[in-house]
């Protein structure tokens, strides 16, 4: 009997560290793209969250469109995000909290060294993206719908 259970522990052991969803999480996202104040078009996309090597991978799938994409990598001990071949370092903490999207606050990353044509990213490790673009460019990735005053807010964060 008990080579029986050993055996099964074994079977259940290695299903554990071979399960590829053991380490990853799915959520759903609307990207909002705004222009000054107006709505100017809104895409759904599916975000899968995955530990990687110790570091966090983000991507955003477009339902509709695969060439707009988007992958993030963070590193939780660096304290940064890489997004193709630019880094945001961490420049300002919770600048922005609200418990109807995360029980976190946001804090506030801008590419290293400053380039004028990459915007700041409001993001936290549990959710993800909340926006970048501060320009007249805002691109706001929320879970569902939520109040317009909430967007209002998320637009009017500023680097402090």
């Amino acid at each position: 009997m008990n080579k029986v259970h050993l055996i099964i522990t074994m079977l259940i052991l290695a299903y554990g560290c071979t399960n590829p969803k053991a380490n990853s999480q799915d959520h759903n996202r609307i990207m909002h793209h705004y222009e000054m104040d107006s709505l100017v078009i809104s895409r759904d996309y599916k975000l899968k969250i995955e530990v990687i090597n110790g570091l966090k991978i983000y991507r955003y799938q477009n339902s509709i469109d695969s060439t707009k994409n988007i992958v993030l990598q963070y590193d939780h001990k660096q304290k940064t995000i890489k997004s193709g071949p630019f880094t945001f370092e961490l420049s300002h903490q919770s600048v922005f909290q609200n418990e109807n999207i995360s029980a976190k606050g946001f804090n506030l990353y801008i590419e290293k060294p400053y380039a004028d044509s990459n915007n700041p990213i409001l993001f936290n490790e549990d959710y993800g993206v909340l926006k970048f673009g501060y320009s007249v460019n805002h691109f706001i990735m929320i879970p569902s719908q939520i109040s317009e005053n909430t967007i209002i807010e998320i637009i009017d964060v500023e680097s402090p």
